[in-house]
């Protein structure tokens, strides 16, 4: 691992906050985007086509933040993106709240909220985690202090998936259109406390005689991080959109009793999640591929369990097991590959994985609810089978991190 390229500069927590804020509102939005577009008049498809468009958004622009913030410094390009996707959102509040006044028709509603929570927040904060990786990396001094902070990007993201829908669902009790300006304000108070507290700019890695670093996800280095990332962004997509169905088709539940118990393994899963990053990966500091190898077969037999369970408790535990094993292996397929190149390939390697993320998001719900309609249980035994092909590759010697 070569030395960090601004060692002077300290690992604050301030840059963790962007992660936060940016999915916290994007959870938080989750929570009221089924009622609200009833209310303005979209369809189902439509609020599906907005999500979708910024989902690919997000992998598209990935690689290009990925060589802006080895150009222009990960300060600029962070808080760049934390106003943007400010922007994107009180933008999609306001023609929100116009399409609910019958201001706006559904039609308009729909093409300005496509444009802006779909491309413009897409587009934004596609650029938060690369920034944040891109940062921890240029500022981590050795191995374990760069798995310590991957840890803490984990638990940035877990945080969010914990506080969001929490949040969203509490300022719902007050309307509807409290939950659409809470996120633009709180990222735009994020951006600014960023902009004050994360003094120091990092300067560009690139140096004018080298180019940012455009790398190929098949790259001998990378790429059996990257399929390994893939299975582990696949199985936690299918995980997210089935578990609501298991509960309410296995226990015989009301929709009310479903959403209740639903955010109850959720929050679960997001605790576990967040205590195995915080007080064993950060703590344990493990190489990756040891972390990998940890938490791969904690998931697998959580699919295997959630693959037959019957009873609420059991799928609870079992949840709860699952978000355990993602927070050892995540940080460890994050930090790999960071460790495997140059300097000016770093905002290549974070562009790369963010893509790779975001493809898996969409190609792992589809799959599942495809599944899920020729049997109950097929979804998590083939992510069972996945996720044993990558903890294969996990132990073998392509996985070059030990």
């Amino acid at each position: 691992m070569s030395a960090p390229q601004h060692p002077a500069i300290p690992l604050t927590p301030y840059v963790y906050g962007g992660i936060i804020g940016v999915y916290t509102g994007r959870e938080l939005l989750a929570s009221v985007m089924a009622p609200l577009s009833r209310e303005i008049g979209l369809s189902t498809f439509q609020v599906g086509l907005i999500l979708s468009t910024s989902a690919l958004t997000i992998i598209l622009i990935s690689p290009f933040w990925g060589r802006m913030v080895t150009g222009w410094g990960h300060r600029r390009v962070l808080i760049s993106s934390i106003f943007g996707a400010s922007s994107g959102l009180l933008g999609f509040a306001v023609v929100a709240h116009l399409g609910l006044l019958g201001i706006l028709p559904a039609v308009v509603t729909f093409a300005l909220a496509l444009l802006l929570r779909g491309v413009l927040y897409g587009a934004a904060s596609a650029a938060t985690p690369i920034a944040t990786q891109s940062y921890v990396v240029a500022v981590t001094t050795d191995r374990r202090s760069r798995v310590r902070a991957f840890a803490m990007i984990g638990a940035s993201f877990g945080i969010a998936g914990v506080v969001g829908p929490s949040l969203g669902g509490l300022l719902a009790l007050r309307g509807l259109l409290v939950p659409l300006y809470v996120p633009p304000v709180l990222l735009a108070a994020i951006g600014c406390l960023l902009w004050f507290k994360l003094r120091v700019t990092t300067p560009a890695i690139a140096t004018p005689d080298v180019r940012a670093g455009r790398l190929s996800p098949l790259d001998p280095r990378i790429r059996a991080f990257l399929a390994i990332g893939f299975v582990l962004f696949s199985t936690l997509s299918i995980q997210g959109v089935l578990l609501g169905f298991v509960l309410q088709d296995r226990l015989g539940l009301s929709a009310e009793a479903t959403a209740r118990l639903s955010g109850l393994a959720f929050l679960g899963s997001g605790i576990a999640s967040l205590v195995g990053q915080v007080f064993f990966v950060r703590r344990l500091a493990w190489p990756p591929a040891w972390l990998l190898r940890c938490g791969l077969p904690l998931v697998l037999i959580g699919f295997v369990v959630l693959a037959f369970a019957g009873n609420f408790g059991v799928i609870v535990a079992a949840t709860a097991l699952v978000g355990f094993g993602y927070a050892f292996a995540i940080p460890g397929y994050s930090a790999g590959p960071t460790l495997l190149v140059r300097d000016h390939e770093q905002g290549g390697v974070a562009g790369l994985t963010n893509a790779f993320n975001g493809v898996a998001s969409i190609v792992g719900p589809t799959a599942a609810t495809a599944l899920y309609g020729v049997r109950a249980s097929a979804p998590y035994l083939v992510g069972a089978v996945l996720l044993a092909g990558a903890l294969a590759v996990a132990a073998s010697k392509r996985l070059p991190i030990r």
